[in-house]
């Protein structure tokens, strides 16, 4: 989950109504007397949509104070114990901590602080988010972990924190930047149950790495102008660096893995003219989160390593500066675990927000593939995606599982929600046809009638502001 707390309406400046108050007026329309019905007709709300936890229809209905779990074991006392508790029985070990080597090529993990860049590179990231087991045998005994990285600890990673200016502040050790470019991202661990214990298998060939600074595949709407993503560093605009900020994650059915670029505009800045899509989702116009753009320009510095952190305009164009890098984050990221040469791809049909978590709905063969992702930013929204593809069963099984990513995340309608105070609701389509809001119109003194085909030359142009396009078709903000 997101660890900012930034004011609410900070980026989300439209008057779309807040889901608390529409959920007011509807019980204001229904006379519901105060208690603990308001938060059973609130979760009556998301059920009309589907929204609402699956439960097997030939169950009993559950009401508030009962419970159809059975748990097994002895519930654990409340305490203020600062370590990890479980029931009387269970046990719980460490299996793969922060900076766990991955290969022969890590150095042992070193508390002091020590490790070098290269070290973290080979070696598990720090701060370990959402993650998901992929089995290598039936009895699923054996099998690959894949583990978001969301954020650092500079104080934790370097032997005395970030080393600054004295006077500026400004950061001035490009090795520790690179150590905590490489601290983020992914990490695919091959793990194994052997008897009662689970443990990490050492240099094993599955075991991998997905940094800050990882090259990686971009695919969807957004690349249909690959204008909008030519870098000095990516001339063709096909490709981007780094997955950064990773929280909530996911699994599609034919076995990859999803994760979700969540507070990724903090990463970068730009001094100058930002433009309204990066203005909308929050990039910086004064400083980044770690103040890797501080040490742009070292004579040790590749590729421009770290003067990608800078998107200010300052040259003739994109292939002369960094105002692009942005447009390469905000995705849902799909991996292949099963094949360590593959490349990792952003599906940018799925949005361009500050992903949390994202998961498929059922199943059904002659169906579309339907996923589900939030924007974890208070006053943001909730979307879908439905894949033009319709669900063939045998592509649970592939022989190659990032086409079939392509197959059903690459080309379909991405929907926000919009909730309405009378229990009904619906999903707006973000296409160009759509209509705005009459708010939005009446607001910015736009003419009635006006799409979002008024607003953005492209869906390509439209994904890059998701959020300021889901603003536009009077989403309601969660």
């Amino acid at each position: 989950m997101s660890k900012a707390t930034f004011d609410p309406r900070k980026f989300n400046k439209s008057s779309n109504a807040p889901f608390s108050e529409v959920m007011e007026a509807n019980f204001n329309r229904r006379a519901v007397l105060k208690g603990g019905v308001g938060g059973m007709a609130a979760l009556g709300m998301l059920s009309t949509f589907g929204l609402s936890a699956c439960s097997s229809s030939d169950s009993p209905s559950v009401g508030a104070d009962q419970s159809s779990v059975s748990l097994g074991f002895e519930s654990i006392p409340g305490s203020l114990t600062d370590a990890v508790t479980v029931a009387a029985g269970y046990t719980a070990s460490v299996l793969a901590p922060w900076g766990t080597p991955l290969n022969n090529t890590a150095n042992a993990w070193r508390d002091d602080g020590t490790n070098t860049a290269e070290d973290q590179a080979n070696s598990v990231g720090m701060h370990h988010d959402g993650m998901h087991f992929f089995p290598l045998n039936d009895e699923e005994t054996d099998g690959l972990l894949c583990i978001n990285h969301e954020y650092i600890d500079q104080n934790a990673l370097h032997p005395a924190g970030a080393t600054r200016d004295a006077i500026t502040g400004m950061r001035t050790d490009v090795e520790e930047v690179r150590k905590e470019i490489n601290a983020h991202g992914v990490s695919v661990i091959r793990i194994r149950l052997t008897g009662d214990t689970w443990s990490v298998v050492d240099n094993d060939s599955y075991n991998r790495r997905f940094t800050g600074a990882t090259e990686m595949r971009i695919s969807g709407p957004v690349t249909q102008d690959p204008s909008v993503l030519v870098t000095p560093y990516s001339q063709a605009g096909d490709r981007v660096r780094g997955t950064l900020n990773n929280c909530g994650n996911g699994y599609t059915p034919w076995g990859t893995y999803l994760t979700c670029e969540e507070n990724w505009p903090g990463y970068f800045v730009n001094t100058g003219t930002r433009s309204t899509a990066d203005e909308r989702l929050g990039v910086d116009d004064d400083d980044t989160r770690y103040g890797w753009d501080d040490v742009k320009g070292d004579d040790s510095e590749v590729a421009d390593e770290f003067t990608r952190f800078d998107a200010t305009p300052s040259g003739s164009g994109p292939t002369t500066d960094y105002r692009n890098e942005p447009n390469g984050h905000g995705y849902i990221v799909e991996i292949d675990p099963y094949d360590n040469t593959s490349m990792a791809v952003k599906r940018t049909a799925l949005g361009r927000i500050r992903h949390e978590g994202c998961v498929f709905g059922k199943l059904t063969v002659g169906q579309p593939v339907v996923f589900y992702t939030g924007h974890d930013g208070r006053f943001e929204y909730m979307y879908k995606f439905v894949s033009t593809a319709l669900w063939d069963a045998a592509d649970a099984s592939p022989s190659d599982r990032l086409a079939t990513g392509a197959k059903y995340m690459d080309e379909g309608t991405l929907y926000v929600m919009r909730f309405n105070d009378d229990n009904t609701g619906e999903w707006i389509p973000l296409v160009l046809s759509t209509a705005l809001s009459d708010n939005y119109v009446a607001d910015n003194s736009l003419t009635a009638g006006s799409t979002l085909g008024d607003m953005f030359s492209s869906l390509g142009e439209l994904i890059l502001n998701t959020p300021g396009a889901a603003d536009a078709v009077g989403a309601t903000p969660m």
